[in-house]
């Protein structure tokens, strides 16, 4: 839990890049971490990105409220073109922009498109239920390890 307080840190003192470069550290190593996604999402300008980053959330935590209601209220959002996106002729498939999002080297074209289940295998699989934790002030599903609630910063005990 030591890097995510140093994600906390750098977002705390304004370094967002270095908070990212962080988190994309932490996801390589730990593609499961939950807190990680929560903390990244809301550091990408890219509306589609964010919405990757809940998607990943919900795929590893089913149940995660909270990252249902972002994905919502960003489906809400009308659409915003990023440089990126105006650069591009056509929009890089989720497999490819959760690659590069946490800074692994350039996947291969996929043959088919990647299911949910693809993405959960590929991901170690879901966060077992014994290793999950309700946050006391806003109910999120943390890790069982995290000191802090990802989504309002309340301290955990580790239940």
């Amino acid at each position: 839990m030591d890097s995510l307080n140093t994600v906390r840190q750098r977002i705390e003192t304004g370094d967002r890049e270095g908070a990212k470069r962080e988190l994309g550290s932490i996801l390589r190593a730990d593609p499961q971490n939950v807190a990680a996604w929560a903390m990244l999402a809301p550091l990408l300008e890219d509306s589609t990105q964010q919405a990757d980053c809940y998607r990943q959330i919900l795929r590893l935590d089913p149940g995660n409220g909270e990252a249902a209601a972002r994905l919502r209220a960003l489906a809400d959002r009308p659409p915003q073109a990023s440089p990126r996106d105006q650069s591009a002729s056509s929009s890089p498939s989720p497999a490819t922009r959760w690659t590069t999002l946490i800074g692994l080297s350039k996947p291969s074209p996929p043959q088919e498109p990647l299911t949910p289940e693809d993405v959960i295998r590929l991901a170690g699989g879901a966060l077992p239920p014994a290793e999950r934790q309700n946050c006391p002030k806003c109910d999120a599903v943390t890790s069982r390890g995290a000191a802090k609630c990802p989504w309002c910063g309340a301290p955990l005990s580790g239940q």
